[in-house]
Protein backbone atom coordinates (compact mmCIF):
# COMPACT_ATOMS: atom_id res chain seq x y z
CA UNK A 1 0.00 0.00 0.00
CA UNK A 2 2.92 2.38 0.68
CA UNK A 3 4.48 1.89 -2.77
CA UNK A 4 4.18 4.61 -5.39
CA UNK A 5 2.68 3.44 -8.66
CA UNK A 6 4.99 5.06 -11.25
CA UNK A 7 2.46 4.41 -14.00
CA UNK A 8 -0.35 6.48 -12.44
CA UNK A 9 1.24 8.92 -10.00
CA UNK A 10 1.72 12.38 -11.52
CA UNK A 11 5.41 13.35 -11.50
CA UNK A 12 4.71 16.55 -9.56
CA UNK A 13 3.58 14.34 -6.64
CA UNK A 14 6.84 12.33 -6.60
CA UNK A 15 8.92 14.77 -4.55
CA UNK A 16 10.37 16.64 -7.55
CA UNK A 17 12.12 19.23 -5.37
CA UNK A 18 14.64 16.73 -4.01
CA UNK A 19 14.38 13.80 -6.44
CA UNK A 20 17.74 14.59 -8.08
CA UNK A 21 19.69 15.43 -4.91
CA UNK A 22 21.62 12.16 -4.94
CA UNK A 23 22.23 12.38 -8.70
CA UNK A 24 23.58 15.92 -9.06
CA UNK A 25 27.07 14.85 -10.25
CA UNK A 26 25.57 12.54 -12.89
CA UNK A 27 23.04 15.18 -13.87
CA UNK A 28 25.77 17.79 -14.36
CA UNK A 29 27.94 15.34 -16.29
CA UNK A 30 25.37 13.65 -18.55
CA UNK A 31 22.42 15.99 -18.97
CA UNK A 32 22.21 16.94 -22.67
CA UNK A 33 22.24 20.50 -23.92
CA UNK A 34 19.76 21.96 -26.40
CA UNK A 35 20.19 22.77 -30.10
CA UNK A 36 21.01 26.35 -31.07
CA UNK A 37 17.99 26.29 -33.39
CA UNK A 38 15.70 25.66 -30.39
CA UNK A 39 17.11 28.66 -28.54
CA UNK A 40 16.77 30.78 -31.71
CA UNK A 41 13.12 29.74 -32.06
CA UNK A 42 12.35 30.54 -28.43
CA UNK A 43 13.89 34.00 -28.72
CA UNK A 44 12.28 34.71 -32.09
CA UNK A 45 10.17 37.84 -31.95
CA UNK A 46 11.60 39.05 -28.64
CA UNK A 47 13.34 42.36 -29.29
CA UNK A 48 16.21 44.02 -27.41
CA UNK A 49 17.80 40.82 -26.10
CA UNK A 50 20.18 42.82 -23.95
CA UNK A 51 17.19 44.09 -21.98
CA UNK A 52 15.18 40.87 -21.81
CA UNK A 53 14.66 39.07 -18.53
CA UNK A 54 13.91 35.35 -18.62
CA UNK A 55 12.87 33.07 -15.79
CA UNK A 56 14.23 29.54 -16.28
CA UNK A 57 11.88 27.50 -14.10
CA UNK A 58 13.26 24.23 -12.74
CA UNK A 59 16.68 25.31 -13.99
CA UNK A 60 18.65 22.41 -12.53
CA UNK A 61 22.34 23.17 -12.96
CA UNK A 62 21.60 25.94 -15.43
CA UNK A 63 22.24 24.36 -18.84
CA UNK A 64 19.40 26.24 -20.51
CA UNK A 65 19.99 29.36 -18.40
CA UNK A 66 23.52 29.65 -19.76
CA UNK A 67 22.33 29.08 -23.35
CA UNK A 68 19.90 31.98 -23.02
CA UNK A 69 22.53 34.13 -21.30
CA UNK A 70 25.01 33.47 -24.11
CA UNK A 71 22.49 35.25 -26.36
CA UNK A 72 22.56 38.33 -24.10
CA UNK A 73 19.42 37.54 -22.08
CA UNK A 74 19.47 38.17 -18.32
CA UNK A 75 18.22 34.97 -16.67
CA UNK A 76 16.76 34.35 -13.25
CA UNK A 77 17.18 30.61 -12.74
CA UNK A 78 14.50 29.32 -10.36
CA UNK A 79 15.53 25.99 -8.82
CA UNK A 80 14.17 24.52 -5.55
CA UNK A 81 16.95 21.94 -5.14
CA UNK A 82 19.90 23.38 -3.19
CA UNK A 83 22.34 20.76 -4.47
CA UNK A 84 21.45 21.60 -8.08
CA UNK A 85 21.94 25.33 -7.51
CA UNK A 86 25.29 24.68 -5.83
CA UNK A 87 26.48 22.49 -8.74
CA UNK A 88 25.61 25.12 -11.35
CA UNK A 89 28.30 26.61 -13.56
CA UNK A 90 28.14 30.37 -13.19
CA UNK A 91 27.53 32.95 -15.90
CA UNK A 92 27.48 36.73 -15.33
CA UNK A 93 23.95 37.04 -16.73
CA UNK A 94 22.48 34.16 -14.69
CA UNK A 95 21.25 34.57 -11.13
CA UNK A 96 20.10 31.44 -9.27
CA UNK A 97 17.24 31.74 -6.81
CA UNK A 98 15.40 29.30 -4.60
CA UNK A 99 11.79 28.94 -5.67
CA UNK A 100 9.26 26.67 -7.31
CA UNK A 101 7.08 26.82 -10.41
CA UNK A 102 4.10 27.54 -8.15
CA UNK A 103 5.93 30.20 -6.14
CA UNK A 104 8.78 31.91 -7.99
CA UNK A 105 8.88 34.92 -5.66
CA UNK A 106 9.28 37.15 -8.72
CA UNK A 107 7.39 40.45 -9.08
CA UNK A 108 4.20 40.73 -11.14
CA UNK A 109 4.73 41.32 -14.89
CA UNK A 110 8.53 41.38 -14.49
CA UNK A 111 9.51 38.62 -16.93
CA UNK A 112 9.71 38.63 -20.74
CA UNK A 113 10.20 34.88 -21.15
CA UNK A 114 9.30 31.97 -18.91
CA UNK A 115 11.24 28.88 -20.00
CA UNK A 116 10.83 25.33 -18.75
CA UNK A 117 13.51 23.00 -20.15
CA UNK A 118 12.88 19.34 -19.25
CA UNK A 119 11.00 20.50 -16.17
CA UNK A 120 7.32 21.24 -16.81
CA UNK A 121 6.18 17.65 -16.22
CA UNK A 122 7.47 17.98 -12.62
CA UNK A 123 5.14 20.95 -11.93
CA UNK A 124 1.58 20.97 -10.70
CA UNK A 125 0.17 22.45 -13.91
CA UNK A 126 -2.68 24.68 -12.79
CA UNK A 127 -0.94 26.70 -10.03
CA UNK A 128 2.27 26.82 -12.11
CA UNK A 129 0.52 28.28 -15.16
CA UNK A 130 -1.21 30.84 -12.94
CA UNK A 131 2.18 31.83 -11.51
CA UNK A 132 3.67 32.11 -15.01
CA UNK A 133 0.82 34.37 -16.11
CA UNK A 134 1.35 36.52 -13.02
CA UNK A 135 5.09 37.04 -13.59
CA UNK A 136 4.99 37.42 -17.40
CA UNK A 137 4.65 40.90 -18.83
CA UNK A 138 1.69 41.32 -21.22
CA UNK A 139 3.81 40.59 -24.32
CA UNK A 140 5.85 37.82 -22.68
CA UNK A 141 6.30 34.27 -23.95
CA UNK A 142 6.21 30.82 -22.42
CA UNK A 143 8.54 28.13 -23.81
CA UNK A 144 8.17 24.50 -22.71
CA UNK A 145 10.98 22.34 -24.10
CA UNK A 146 11.94 18.66 -23.93
CA UNK A 147 14.79 16.67 -25.43
CA UNK A 148 13.91 13.18 -26.56
CA UNK A 149 15.35 10.69 -24.07
CA UNK A 150 17.49 7.70 -24.86
CA UNK A 151 15.81 5.18 -22.60
CA UNK A 152 18.82 2.88 -22.91
CA UNK A 153 21.38 5.22 -21.32
CA UNK A 154 22.47 4.48 -17.75
CA UNK A 155 21.34 7.83 -16.28
CA UNK A 156 17.79 7.48 -17.61
CA UNK A 157 17.58 3.88 -16.43
CA UNK A 158 18.89 4.85 -12.99
CA UNK A 159 16.27 7.52 -12.36
CA UNK A 160 13.48 5.42 -13.81
CA UNK A 161 11.87 7.98 -16.08
CA UNK A 162 8.63 7.24 -17.78
CA UNK A 163 7.86 9.53 -20.70
CA UNK A 164 5.04 11.98 -20.00
CA UNK A 165 1.91 11.31 -22.03
CA UNK A 166 1.37 14.14 -24.43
Amino acid sequence: MGETNLETTPLHQMNPESRFSELVADYAKYRPSYPAAAIDKILEGLENRGQLVAADIGAGTGISSRLLAQRGVRVIAIEPNTQMRQAATTHPLVEFRDGTAQQTNLPDASIDLVACFQSFHWFDPEPSLLEFRRILNPTGKLAVVWNDRNRQDDFTKKIGFKAPSL
